[in-house]
């Protein structure tokens, strides 16, 4: 019998997870109101659960802890937005995809955008877990992209395919005594230009 992945919100069914994401991505994202639901379907899904069915308490309270960052809303306006993305373990560089598809669903005009990762990390020597929140100070590339064409697009979303854990942690800037255990959840800030995408950007002189 085929595994169904059931929709908690609407209650339809599945037959995989990427559908049901992308079901849950156009159809019940919250562009704010109310925190995102947890990124898993199940409490057995949950990144404390270990395989034995043992509880990781003390990475459990972390994480419920920093629950209304990891789960925080969207803050759009058409300057300045950020849209986040809980995920759970199990996520791939095809959920970031994703992610941004559904961010330039939503836009008219041009934009510039970052990426954000926050994470759990634990201590090698304690074993003590601490939430790091990477937005709005520590963001995956040197400098905002600016999306404005279909060669934008697809250059952008080279650079998500390009991302691994090593270059999450290479950004931040802790001792070599914490080690990330945990990416919670994905943030894109997102700058919002005057001119609709698939037009010429305006280059404007350093001084007039």
């Amino acid at each position: 019998m085929l595994k169904s992945y059931k929709c908690r919100t609407c209650r339809q069914t599945f037959t995989n997870r990427r559908d049901l994401h992308r079901h849950r991505l156009k159809n019940h994202f919250q562009s704010g109101g109310k925190l995102h639901e947890m990124p898993w379907e199940s409490l057995e899904e949950a990144p404390w659960v270990r395989e034995d069915g043992t509880i990781d308490t003390s990475l459990q309270e972390e994480y419920e802890d920093n629950r209304g960052l990891i789960l925080q809303e969207n803050r759009v306006s058409d300057i300045f937005s950020v849209y986040n993305f809980p995920v759970s373990s199990s996520f791939t560089n095809n959920d970031v995809i994703n992610f941004f598809e559904f961010i330039l669903s939503e836009q008219e005009h041009s934009f510039k955008v970052n990426i954000a990762v926050s994470m759990i990390l634990r201590h090698r020597e304690t074993g003590r877990y601490r939430y790091f929140n990477a937005g709005p100070n520590v963001y995956q590339f040197d400098q905002p992209f600016l999306v404005h064409d279909n060669d934008s697009i697809t250059n952008f979303k080279e650079k998500i395919m390009e991302l691994t854990l090593e270059s999450f942690t290479q950004k931040l800037k802790e001792d070599t005594k914490w080690d990330a255990v945990l990416v919670t959840n994905i943030s894109f800030v997102v700058y919002g230009l005057n001119y609709v995408i698939g037009s010429k950007p305006v280059v404007l002189p350093d001084h007039i």
